[in-house]
């Protein structure tokens, strides 16, 4: 496959908004985000081909390695673009609805696949991502449609593959979807982060009061101190509340007292601040972000003031639950969310199909208009029960009314003139089988006065075959010295203003042998009154002349 500097120049600028699309995505939680690396290789499928969309997939989805931690999403991805170029080039001309296509039948299997089955995670966490991801790629094919729609308005005049004019009923298609999309998917996603905040916030609030109640009973017994009395105050709060660990830390940081196990300060991993008071510890032993986040701990760090020996409270739990509900309400509400975008995608598609109904049957109606009007027939347009569409059809069908009863008219004007011209040819067909017979010599000219017609009289007089003057002047042939210049000045003079004449002039024949002729000339005129030629019927009067 031959690819030219224009095409690899193309291929660079949308890998790289790919990568930047990827990068520069839309964090919904941990592990979980809107990328837009697609829309890039979407746009070259359709614009430079399948190959070239897939080398754009591959390069802006390297950067899903680095935010996921494995390589399925870059195979899954790298599948849509394949799947959806060879469905849009040969079976479906809509980018949204080639892309539901790879979902429902390929896309959604290999996510279970790859998620649950080599990664091992969960089902609740797979399902979420088995709706997030086709959203994220339905989502990325409309934003797609949607700038191909604006290439094919501003440059439809472009030698691009994929660029061609734009259909009425993607547009409505397009709009309608975004229409219904934006009306609930904000304020889904908003809920979304909502829930988030509030889990996480109450999460803090627990936990700091939590603190707080420790670090009020050691103030208020400070005085009756006894050796493992901190210990035994932190085990009494852990009787009370199971799901936390605790630990006090000295100055240097380490601990006095612990119970539980303070995963923060044994284990290596991440730390994340939420808000001023809660962050969350993420382990570094596991690659994949939603892992990470379920088996990390919140925690909440509490000074300890006028205390010996200690300088802090430290009181950690682990994400596990709260990252259980978060995920079960998203579940919902990307299930919700998937249902109204699938509801959304056929109610998109159904309505534009019926808004661009009555124009394609008016198209096809139309075809055979032309027909109708030249055969004089009314023409018969469908109607339809939109307003404007039905006023469109009236319009064309009056104007058709008109134009088959201006045909009609011309037709029998046309037959009119035609059986005019029938008669008139059989009238010049005895004219001219008169004129073949007659002795005199007949010459009809154009209006140079170049012989175009002369009857067997003439050859007979003059010696000229027909084929011998044509396109010639008849007095150039057939006058000669001896002719009389004033008859020759007077002939001419008729000539130029298109008169009629008689006059007596000597010619000459082929052989140069002299003879007398009278010349009796009419102008021809059409029903214009334009001049057409001249015709000419001379008598030889030698003999009379000689007598």
């Amino acid at each position: 496959m031959y690819i030219t500097r224009t095409k690899i120049f193309y291929i660079f600028i949308l890998a790289l908004a790919a990568l930047l699309g990827n990068i520069l995505s839309i964090h919904l939680f941990f592990g979980v985000h809107f990328i837009f690396g697609s829309i890039a290789s979407l746009l070259a499928v359709v614009l430079l081909g399948i190959a070239p969309g897939i080398i754009v997939s591959l390069i802006g989805g390297l950067y899903t390695l680095a935010l996921w931690g494995h390589p399925y999403a870059l195979v899954i991805f790298a599948m849509e673009i394949f799947t959806v170029g060879f469905l849009y080039r040969y079976h479906i001309r809509n980018l949204v609805l080639a892309d539901l296509a790879y979902w429902l039948v390929l896309g959604v299997p290999l996510i279970f696949l790859f998620y649950h089955g080599q990664m091992d995670m969960a089902w609740e966490p797979t399902t979420l991502i088995a709706f997030k991801q086709p959203l994220n790629g339905l989502l990325n094919a409309l934003l797609a449609g949607f700038l191909l729609i604006g290439l094919k308005l501003y440059d439809h005049k472009s030698q691009l593959v994929g660029i061609k004019q734009p259909r009425l009923g993607d547009l409505l298609f397009y709009t309608m979807l975004t229409t219904i999309l934006m009306a609930d998917m904000i304020p889904i996603v908003s809920e979304s982060y909502r829930l988030r905040i509030e889990e996480e916030r109450f999460m803090g609030k627990r936990l700091l009061e939590q603190g707080q109640y420790i670090l009020t009973h050691i103030d208020q017994n400070l005085k009756e101190r006894k050796p493992n009395y901190w210990q035994a105050i932190l085990q009494h709060h852990k009787r009370t509340y199971p799901e936390i660990d605790l630990a006090l830390l000295d100055h240097a940081g380490q601990i006095v007292s612990q119970v539980g196990i303070v995963e923060s300060l044994t284990a290596v991993g991440q730390i994340q601040t939420i808000d001023k008071s809660l962050i969350i510890w993420l382990p570094a032993n596991k690659n994949n972000p939603m892992q990470r986040w379920k088996a990390g701990n919140y925690q909440v760090k509490l000074p300890i003031h006028n205390v010996p020996g200690l300088a802090s409270l430290v009181i950690e739990q682990a994400a596990k639950p709260l990252v259980a509900t978060l995920e079960k309400n998203r579940l919902n509400l990307f299930a919700f969310l998937a249902s109204l975008f699938f509801t959304g995608i056929f109610i998109a598609q159904g309505l534009s199909r019926w808004l661009t109904k009555p124009l394609i049957a008016l198209e096809t109606a139309s075809g055979n208009l032309a027909t109708r009007i030249a055969q004089g027939l009314e023409p018969s347009l469908p109607q339809s029960m939109i307003q404007e569409y039905n006023r469109l059809s009236q319009v064309l069908t009056h104007m058709g009314e008109r134009l088959a009863a201006s045909f009609h008219e011309l037709h029998q004007i046309q037959s009119g003139l035609e059986e005019q011209v029938r008669i008139r040819t059989l009238e010049l067909e005895r004219l001219s089988r008169v004129a073949k017979q007659t002795t005199n010599a007949v010459i009809i000219t154009d209006s140079k006065r170049r012989v175009e017609w002369v009857n067997e009289g003439f050859t007979r007089i003059t010696g000229y075959t027909q084929e011998e003057i044509y396109g010639h002047n008849p007095g150039k042939v057939l006058q000669g010295e001896e002719t009389d210049k004033a008859a020759i000045m007077e002939l001419r003079m008729a000539l130029d203003k298109q008169q009629s004449f008689e006059t007596t002039i000597l010619n000459y024949t082929k052989s140069g042998k002299p003879f007398w002729v009278h010349i009796n000339c009419d102008p021809l005129f059409d029903a214009a009154g334009t001049l057409q030629g001249f015709m000419a019927i001379e008598t030889d009067i030698t003999e009379q002349k000689k007598a």
